[in-house]
Protein backbone atom coordinates (compact mmCIF):
# COMPACT_ATOMS: atom_id res chain seq x y z
CA UNK A 1 0.00 0.00 0.00
CA UNK A 2 1.42 3.64 -1.03
CA UNK A 3 2.19 5.54 1.90
CA UNK A 4 -0.37 8.94 0.00
CA UNK A 5 -3.29 6.02 0.70
CA UNK A 6 -2.14 5.16 3.99
CA UNK A 7 -2.23 9.29 5.14
CA UNK A 8 -5.71 9.08 3.31
CA UNK A 9 -7.32 6.59 5.88
CA UNK A 10 -5.59 8.01 8.47
CA UNK A 11 -6.61 11.13 7.97
CA UNK A 12 -10.46 9.62 7.40
CA UNK A 13 -9.98 7.47 11.04
CA UNK A 14 -9.04 10.57 12.82
CA UNK A 15 -11.83 12.85 11.47
CA UNK A 16 -14.42 9.97 12.21
CA UNK A 17 -12.98 10.05 15.80
CA UNK A 18 -13.24 14.13 16.65
CA UNK A 19 -16.96 13.48 15.35
CA UNK A 20 -17.51 10.55 17.64
CA UNK A 21 -15.92 12.87 20.09
CA UNK A 22 -17.85 15.82 19.30
CA UNK A 23 -20.71 14.26 19.19
CA UNK A 24 -20.35 12.32 22.51
CA UNK A 25 -19.51 15.54 24.11
CA UNK A 26 -22.65 17.47 22.59
CA UNK A 27 -24.97 14.67 23.69
CA UNK A 28 -23.51 14.98 27.08
CA UNK A 29 -24.23 18.77 27.21
CA UNK A 30 -27.88 18.10 26.38
CA UNK A 31 -28.21 15.79 28.84
CA UNK A 32 -27.12 18.07 31.06
CA UNK A 33 -28.67 20.79 30.83
CA UNK A 34 -31.89 20.07 29.74
CA UNK A 35 -34.62 21.85 31.95
CA UNK A 36 -37.09 20.26 33.32
CA UNK A 37 -40.97 21.60 33.67
CA UNK A 38 -41.70 23.11 36.53
CA UNK A 39 -42.92 20.33 39.37
CA UNK A 40 -45.89 21.24 40.89
CA UNK A 41 -45.79 18.86 43.96
CA UNK A 42 -47.66 19.05 46.91
CA UNK A 43 -48.95 16.60 49.89
CA UNK A 44 -51.93 15.76 47.36
CA UNK A 45 -49.89 14.67 44.20
CA UNK A 46 -46.55 13.76 45.38
CA UNK A 47 -45.08 11.42 43.69
CA UNK A 48 -43.79 10.58 39.54
CA UNK A 49 -39.67 10.96 39.13
CA UNK A 50 -39.43 13.65 41.47
CA UNK A 51 -41.29 13.23 45.07
CA UNK A 52 -41.50 15.90 48.15
CA UNK A 53 -42.41 14.32 51.55
CA UNK A 54 -42.91 17.39 54.48
CA UNK A 55 -43.05 15.52 57.89
CA UNK A 56 -43.37 17.70 61.30
CA UNK A 57 -40.78 15.37 63.56
CA UNK A 58 -41.43 17.33 66.56
CA UNK A 59 -42.93 20.62 67.75
CA UNK A 60 -43.03 22.31 70.94
CA UNK A 61 -45.05 25.57 72.89
CA UNK A 62 -43.50 28.55 72.73
CA UNK A 63 -43.50 31.50 74.99
CA UNK A 64 -42.95 34.24 72.59
CA UNK A 65 -44.95 35.86 69.92
CA UNK A 66 -45.98 32.32 68.73
CA UNK A 67 -47.74 29.80 70.34
CA UNK A 68 -46.05 26.24 68.91
CA UNK A 69 -43.04 25.93 67.52
CA UNK A 70 -42.34 22.88 65.38
CA UNK A 71 -39.59 21.02 63.07
CA UNK A 72 -40.06 19.85 59.68
CA UNK A 73 -38.27 17.82 57.32
CA UNK A 74 -38.50 18.15 53.86
CA UNK A 75 -37.46 14.43 51.89
CA UNK A 76 -36.53 15.01 48.18
CA UNK A 77 -36.74 11.52 46.45
CA UNK A 78 -35.11 11.68 42.78
CA UNK A 79 -36.61 9.12 41.45
CA UNK A 80 -35.74 9.04 37.38
CA UNK A 81 -32.95 11.44 36.56
CA UNK A 82 -30.35 13.57 38.21
CA UNK A 83 -31.10 17.19 38.88
CA UNK A 84 -29.37 20.46 39.77
CA UNK A 85 -30.45 24.01 40.26
CA UNK A 86 -33.22 22.87 41.99
CA UNK A 87 -35.62 25.35 43.74
CA UNK A 88 -38.40 24.77 46.51
CA UNK A 89 -40.98 27.53 47.17
CA UNK A 90 -42.88 26.92 50.46
CA UNK A 91 -45.91 28.95 50.69
CA UNK A 92 -47.04 29.81 54.68
CA UNK A 93 -49.99 31.92 55.90
CA UNK A 94 -49.47 34.96 57.16
CA UNK A 95 -49.00 33.91 61.36
CA UNK A 96 -46.24 31.88 60.56
CA UNK A 97 -42.20 32.90 60.77
CA UNK A 98 -38.99 30.91 59.56
CA UNK A 99 -36.48 30.47 62.85
CA UNK A 100 -33.93 28.23 61.90
CA UNK A 101 -32.96 26.27 58.65
CA UNK A 102 -30.26 23.58 57.31
CA UNK A 103 -29.06 21.86 54.18
CA UNK A 104 -30.49 25.02 52.01
CA UNK A 105 -30.19 28.59 51.62
CA UNK A 106 -33.34 29.84 53.54
CA UNK A 107 -35.11 33.01 52.62
CA UNK A 108 -38.29 34.25 53.75
CA UNK A 109 -40.02 37.01 51.17
CA UNK A 110 -42.38 39.97 51.50
CA UNK A 111 -45.58 37.24 50.44
CA UNK A 112 -43.92 34.82 53.43
CA UNK A 113 -43.42 32.40 51.10
CA UNK A 114 -39.91 30.19 51.77
CA UNK A 115 -37.49 29.80 48.97
CA UNK A 116 -35.27 27.29 49.36
CA UNK A 117 -32.34 27.04 46.85
CA UNK A 118 -29.09 24.36 47.52
CA UNK A 119 -25.87 24.99 49.19
CA UNK A 120 -22.60 23.53 47.34
CA UNK A 121 -23.19 19.80 48.72
CA UNK A 122 -26.42 19.05 47.43
CA UNK A 123 -26.82 21.71 44.26
CA UNK A 124 -27.09 18.29 42.25
CA UNK A 125 -29.34 15.53 43.76
CA UNK A 126 -28.34 12.13 41.66
CA UNK A 127 -31.16 10.12 41.08
CA UNK A 128 -32.30 7.09 43.54
CA UNK A 129 -31.07 9.30 46.42
CA UNK A 130 -33.09 11.59 48.94
CA UNK A 131 -32.22 14.62 49.93
CA UNK A 132 -33.31 15.79 53.42
CA UNK A 133 -33.46 19.69 54.25
CA UNK A 134 -34.86 20.77 57.24
CA UNK A 135 -36.41 23.94 59.19
CA UNK A 136 -38.35 25.29 62.25
CA UNK A 137 -41.48 27.18 62.05
CA UNK A 138 -42.48 29.48 64.33
CA UNK A 139 -46.83 30.02 64.03
CA UNK A 140 -50.19 29.98 65.96
CA UNK A 141 -50.49 26.29 65.46
CA UNK A 142 -48.50 23.39 64.12
CA UNK A 143 -49.42 23.66 60.38
CA UNK A 144 -50.00 20.71 58.05
CA UNK A 145 -47.96 22.74 54.99
CA UNK A 146 -49.29 21.39 51.57
CA UNK A 147 -49.36 24.17 49.36
CA UNK A 148 -45.22 24.16 48.17
CA UNK A 149 -43.81 24.47 44.54
CA UNK A 150 -40.67 22.64 43.14
CA UNK A 151 -38.28 23.01 39.87
CA UNK A 152 -35.41 21.85 39.05
CA UNK A 153 -33.46 21.71 35.92
CA UNK A 154 -33.64 17.39 34.96
CA UNK A 155 -30.45 15.75 33.35
CA UNK A 156 -31.75 13.32 30.86
CA UNK A 157 -29.70 10.12 30.39
CA UNK A 158 -26.69 10.31 27.79
CA UNK A 159 -28.68 7.69 26.25
CA UNK A 160 -31.98 9.18 25.28
CA UNK A 161 -30.10 11.92 23.51
CA UNK A 162 -29.75 10.80 19.64
CA UNK A 163 -26.35 12.55 19.13
CA UNK A 164 -25.00 9.61 21.58
CA UNK A 165 -26.16 7.10 19.84
CA UNK A 166 -25.02 8.51 16.48
CA UNK A 167 -21.44 9.45 18.67
CA UNK A 168 -21.32 5.72 19.60
CA UNK A 169 -22.01 4.75 16.12
CA UNK A 170 -19.39 6.85 14.55
CA UNK A 171 -17.23 5.07 17.37
CA UNK A 172 -17.80 2.07 16.35
CA UNK A 173 -16.69 2.96 12.57
CA UNK A 174 -13.88 4.69 14.22
CA UNK A 175 -12.69 1.23 16.18
CA UNK A 176 -13.41 -0.87 13.01
CA UNK A 177 -11.54 1.36 10.55
CA UNK A 178 -8.50 1.52 13.06
CA UNK A 179 -8.33 -1.98 13.36
CA UNK A 180 -9.28 -2.53 9.70
CA UNK A 181 -6.55 -0.25 8.66
CA UNK A 182 -3.62 -2.42 11.38
CA UNK A 183 -4.78 -5.18 9.76
CA UNK A 184 -4.32 -3.82 5.86
CA UNK A 185 -0.95 -2.55 7.46
CA UNK A 186 0.41 -5.50 8.26
CA UNK A 187 -0.88 -7.07 5.06
CA UNK A 188 1.03 -3.91 3.14
CA UNK A 189 3.94 -4.87 4.80
CA UNK A 190 3.94 -8.53 4.31
CA UNK A 191 2.91 -8.16 0.85
CA UNK A 192 5.55 -5.39 0.33
CA UNK A 193 7.94 -8.48 1.73
CA UNK A 194 6.97 -10.73 -0.35
CA UNK A 195 7.56 -8.36 -3.43
CA UNK A 196 10.63 -7.23 -2.60
CA UNK A 197 11.38 -11.17 -2.22
CA UNK A 198 9.85 -11.49 -5.76
CA UNK A 199 12.25 -8.57 -7.36
CA UNK A 200 15.11 -9.53 -6.09
CA UNK A 201 14.53 -13.23 -7.39
CA UNK A 202 13.36 -11.63 -10.83
CA UNK A 203 16.35 -9.42 -10.55
CA UNK A 204 19.11 -12.54 -9.79
CA UNK A 205 17.28 -14.76 -12.86
CA UNK A 206 17.36 -11.56 -15.37
CA UNK A 207 21.13 -11.41 -14.51
CA UNK A 208 21.78 -14.94 -14.74
CA UNK A 209 20.19 -14.40 -18.63
CA UNK A 210 22.47 -11.37 -18.96
CA UNK A 211 25.34 -13.33 -18.21
CA UNK A 212 24.75 -16.01 -20.53
CA UNK A 213 24.12 -13.13 -23.15
CA UNK A 214 27.78 -11.57 -22.30
CA UNK A 215 29.50 -14.64 -22.74
CA UNK A 216 27.86 -15.43 -26.03
CA UNK A 217 29.01 -11.17 -27.33
CA UNK A 218 31.62 -10.48 -25.14
CA UNK A 219 32.24 -7.54 -27.28
CA UNK A 220 28.84 -5.96 -26.02
CA UNK A 221 29.75 -7.06 -22.24
CA UNK A 222 27.01 -4.41 -20.28
CA UNK A 223 25.39 -3.68 -23.13
CA UNK A 224 21.63 -5.20 -21.94
CA UNK A 225 22.45 -3.60 -18.20
CA UNK A 226 23.26 0.36 -20.13
CA UNK A 227 19.99 -0.25 -22.25
CA UNK A 228 17.80 -0.92 -18.88
CA UNK A 229 19.24 1.48 -17.27
CA UNK A 230 18.45 4.60 -20.32
CA UNK A 231 14.96 3.04 -21.25
CA UNK A 232 14.12 3.22 -17.33
CA UNK A 233 15.32 6.75 -17.26
CA UNK A 234 13.12 7.42 -20.39
CA UNK A 235 9.89 5.93 -19.07
CA UNK A 236 10.81 8.12 -15.65
CA UNK A 237 10.77 11.26 -17.85
CA UNK A 238 7.68 10.31 -19.65
CA UNK A 239 5.77 10.42 -16.89
CA UNK A 240 5.26 7.00 -16.02
CA UNK A 241 3.92 5.03 -13.08
CA UNK A 242 6.37 3.89 -10.55
CA UNK A 243 5.73 -0.07 -11.65
CA UNK A 244 5.44 0.78 -15.20
CA UNK A 245 8.85 2.08 -15.30
CA UNK A 246 9.98 -0.80 -13.34
CA UNK A 247 8.65 -3.38 -16.16
CA UNK A 248 10.27 -0.76 -18.60
CA UNK A 249 13.36 -1.52 -17.00
CA UNK A 250 13.35 -5.34 -16.74
CA UNK A 251 11.64 -5.56 -20.27
CA UNK A 252 14.69 -3.86 -21.42
CA UNK A 253 17.25 -5.48 -19.48
CA UNK A 254 16.28 -9.00 -21.95
CA UNK A 255 15.53 -7.49 -24.97
CA UNK A 256 18.58 -9.18 -26.58
CA UNK A 257 18.34 -12.78 -25.21
CA UNK A 258 17.07 -14.35 -28.22
CA UNK A 259 21.29 -13.59 -28.79
CA UNK A 260 21.63 -16.82 -27.20
CA UNK A 261 20.01 -18.56 -30.37
CA UNK A 262 22.40 -16.94 -32.66
CA UNK A 263 25.42 -19.41 -33.57
CA UNK A 264 28.51 -17.58 -31.93
CA UNK A 265 30.75 -17.64 -35.31
CA UNK A 266 27.83 -15.12 -36.97
CA UNK A 267 27.23 -13.08 -33.48
CA UNK A 268 30.86 -12.75 -33.09
CA UNK A 269 31.99 -11.97 -36.98
CA UNK A 270 34.54 -9.00 -36.92
CA UNK A 271 33.64 -8.34 -40.98
CA UNK A 272 31.00 -7.74 -43.20
CA UNK A 273 28.02 -10.20 -43.18
CA UNK A 274 26.38 -12.00 -45.58
CA UNK A 275 22.55 -10.78 -46.20
CA UNK A 276 21.73 -14.54 -45.32
CA UNK A 277 23.84 -13.84 -42.53
CA UNK A 278 21.83 -10.67 -41.18
CA UNK A 279 18.91 -12.60 -41.47
CA UNK A 280 20.39 -15.05 -39.07
CA UNK A 281 20.89 -12.04 -36.91
CA UNK A 282 17.87 -10.36 -37.12
CA UNK A 283 15.99 -13.31 -36.52
CA UNK A 284 17.38 -12.78 -32.88
CA UNK A 285 14.22 -10.79 -32.00
CA UNK A 286 11.67 -13.42 -32.76
CA UNK A 287 13.92 -16.15 -30.82
CA UNK A 288 13.80 -13.82 -28.04
CA UNK A 289 9.85 -13.08 -27.91
CA UNK A 290 9.08 -16.81 -28.15
CA UNK A 291 11.79 -17.54 -25.55
CA UNK A 292 9.82 -14.97 -23.10
CA UNK A 293 6.29 -16.38 -24.17
CA UNK A 294 6.09 -18.29 -20.67
CA UNK A 295 6.77 -15.34 -18.66
CA UNK A 296 3.68 -13.72 -18.16
CA UNK A 297 4.71 -11.62 -14.70
CA UNK A 298 5.85 -8.86 -16.62
CA UNK A 299 3.28 -7.42 -18.91
CA UNK A 300 4.72 -6.50 -22.42
CA UNK A 301 8.14 -8.69 -22.10
CA UNK A 302 7.67 -10.10 -25.39
CA UNK A 303 7.34 -6.78 -27.12
CA UNK A 304 10.87 -5.36 -25.94
CA UNK A 305 12.62 -8.64 -27.49
CA UNK A 306 10.83 -9.06 -30.85
CA UNK A 307 9.95 -5.08 -31.41
CA UNK A 308 13.25 -2.90 -30.02
CA UNK A 309 14.33 -3.31 -34.02
CA UNK A 310 11.30 -2.06 -35.62
CA UNK A 311 11.57 1.20 -36.99
CA UNK A 312 9.28 4.59 -37.02
CA UNK A 313 8.82 4.75 -40.73
CA UNK A 314 7.70 0.87 -41.05
CA UNK A 315 11.11 0.15 -42.69
CA UNK A 316 12.12 -2.07 -39.49
CA UNK A 317 12.70 -6.07 -38.60
CA UNK A 318 10.95 -8.21 -38.13
CA UNK A 319 7.18 -7.30 -38.50
CA UNK A 320 7.58 -3.75 -40.29
CA UNK A 321 5.44 -2.43 -37.77
CA UNK A 322 5.24 1.72 -38.37
CA UNK A 323 4.77 4.46 -35.78
CA UNK A 324 2.39 4.00 -32.91
CA UNK A 325 1.55 0.42 -34.10
CA UNK A 326 5.01 -0.45 -32.52
CA UNK A 327 4.19 -1.04 -29.06
CA UNK A 328 5.81 1.82 -26.75
CA UNK A 329 8.28 -0.44 -24.81
CA UNK A 330 9.87 -1.23 -28.10
CA UNK A 331 9.75 2.47 -29.09
CA UNK A 332 11.87 3.43 -25.89
CA UNK A 333 14.08 0.33 -26.24
CA UNK A 334 14.83 1.51 -30.20
CA UNK A 335 15.79 4.57 -28.74
CA UNK A 336 17.90 3.71 -26.11
CA UNK A 337 19.54 0.95 -27.27
CA UNK A 338 20.78 2.52 -30.99
CA UNK A 339 22.51 5.09 -28.33
CA UNK A 340 24.06 2.78 -26.76
CA UNK A 341 26.01 1.02 -29.86
CA UNK A 342 26.54 5.34 -31.17
CA UNK A 343 28.32 5.19 -27.57
CA UNK A 344 30.13 2.21 -27.44
CA UNK A 345 32.81 0.93 -29.13
CA UNK A 346 32.56 -2.02 -31.34
CA UNK A 347 35.11 -4.40 -32.61
CA UNK A 348 34.39 -2.69 -36.26
CA UNK A 349 34.62 0.72 -35.24
CA UNK A 350 35.10 3.17 -32.04
CA UNK A 351 32.16 5.07 -30.38
CA UNK A 352 30.69 8.26 -32.05
CA UNK A 353 31.22 11.36 -30.30
CA UNK A 354 28.83 13.68 -28.30
CA UNK A 355 27.91 15.95 -31.35
CA UNK A 356 27.36 13.21 -33.56
CA UNK A 357 25.18 11.39 -31.46
CA UNK A 358 23.50 13.98 -30.99
CA UNK A 359 23.09 14.78 -34.99
CA UNK A 360 22.05 11.19 -35.43
CA UNK A 361 19.41 11.22 -33.25
CA UNK A 362 17.41 14.28 -34.53
CA UNK A 363 18.60 13.26 -38.08
CA UNK A 364 16.85 9.72 -37.49
CA UNK A 365 13.77 11.05 -35.50
CA UNK A 366 10.22 10.05 -37.74
CA UNK A 367 12.29 7.57 -39.69
CA UNK A 368 14.07 5.41 -37.47
CA UNK A 369 13.05 6.90 -34.18
CA UNK A 370 9.69 7.82 -32.50
CA UNK A 371 9.94 11.78 -32.95
CA UNK A 372 8.70 12.34 -29.14
CA UNK A 373 11.21 10.17 -27.37
CA UNK A 374 13.93 10.93 -28.70
CA UNK A 375 13.77 15.19 -26.84
CA UNK A 376 14.51 13.28 -23.95
CA UNK A 377 17.11 11.06 -25.30
CA UNK A 378 19.13 13.59 -26.22
CA UNK A 379 18.19 15.86 -22.99
CA UNK A 380 19.53 12.61 -20.76
CA UNK A 381 23.03 12.91 -22.97
CA UNK A 382 23.20 17.13 -22.63
CA UNK A 383 22.71 16.24 -18.49
CA UNK A 384 25.56 13.48 -18.63
CA UNK A 385 22.64 11.28 -17.21
CA UNK A 386 23.77 9.08 -20.79
CA UNK A 387 27.54 9.43 -21.30
CA UNK A 388 29.46 8.19 -23.80
CA UNK A 389 30.13 4.43 -21.94
CA UNK A 390 32.77 2.48 -24.26
CA UNK A 391 31.95 0.02 -22.94
CA UNK A 392 32.41 0.37 -19.22
CA UNK A 393 29.70 -1.00 -17.39
CA UNK A 394 26.85 0.64 -15.35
Amino acid sequence: MKKKKISKILLVILFIAVLAVFAGSYAMNLANNSKASIYEINSENAGGEIEINMEVSKNWKDNGKFAVGAQYDAKINVKGRKISGWKLIIHLPENAEIDSAWNGNFVQDENNDIIVTPVDYNEQISSSKVETIGFVLLSDKVLNIHDFTFEAYCHKPIFKEPLFYLGLLLLNIWLILLITSIVVGRKATQMNTQRDYADQVIMQTMNTLISFIDAKDPNTKGHSSRVAYYTKELAKRMGMKDDEVKNMYYIALLHDCGKIGIPDEILNKAGKLTPDERLIIQSHTVIGAKALSKMTSIPGIQDGAKYHHEKYDGTGYPSGLKGKDIPLVGRIICVADSFDVMSSNRVYRNHLQKDEIIHELSDCAGSQFDPDIVPYMIQMINEGVAPIWSNNEI
